[in-house]
């Protein structure tokens, strides 16, 4: 039943195919080394000249201020993180996320972001709402499936707490820099 004032928004899909077609468009004007940056998931190819690939900094889960200390360094990979960060309602004293868990139909309510890295743009843009949803053994398990690999940072208790997938630290650095070229 439609209800007045609801929506469907695409963007939670859409995003990394839009990247994915700007990309493929740019190589076949023979740009080999670019950043695609739409609304947040962002395709890399090729690396910046004199650099080793593209820096790209990750939001803490609690603050749109805050980024965690180390970076990403993505070279032919694409990244892209959701959580509640900036889409959520709050009812009654309860924070919801944009995200809704297909049992309930509900937002889901943990303080959460998932970064998701993967070659597919497209990839990446799914499975960071898969993650959201699935125990760790089983996001595990689908990352691995699809050739991915995943950050999961939980404000929980006060505190931030980290799960990965085994290969995501591969990707993270630490700069001199504090400041991330995105």
């Amino acid at each position: 039943m439609l209800k007045a004032g609801i929506q469907l928004d695409l963007g939670g899909i859409a995003q990394g195919y839009i990247g994915d077609k700007v990309m493929r468009f740019l190589l076949t004007q023979g740009i080999t080394a670019a950043l695609v940056d739409v609304s947040g998931d962002i395709t890399a190819r090729g690396n910046p000249p004199g650099k080793a690939g593209w820096v790209v900094a990750i939001n803490t889960p609690h603050h749109e201020a805050e980024w965690l200390h180390e970076h990403l360094l993505l070279k032919n990979h694409s990244v892209t993180t959701s959580g509640d960060l900036y889409q959520f309602i709050e009812h009654e004293g309860k924070r919801y996320s944009h995200i809704l868990h297909p049992k309930t139909g509900y937002g889901i309510t943990k303080r959460l972001s998932v970064t998701v890295i993967a070659k597919d743009p497209v990839v990446a843009d799914w499975l960071t709402k898969s993650v959201s949803l699935l125990s760790h053994r089983k996001a595990k398990r689908l990352a691995r499936k699809v050739n991915a690999e995943f950050l999961v940072a939980e404000y929980k208790n006060e505190q931030l707490q980290f799960r990965h997938s085994p290969g995501f630290e591969e990707f993270m650095k630490t700069f001199a820099s504090p400041e991330p070229e995105h």
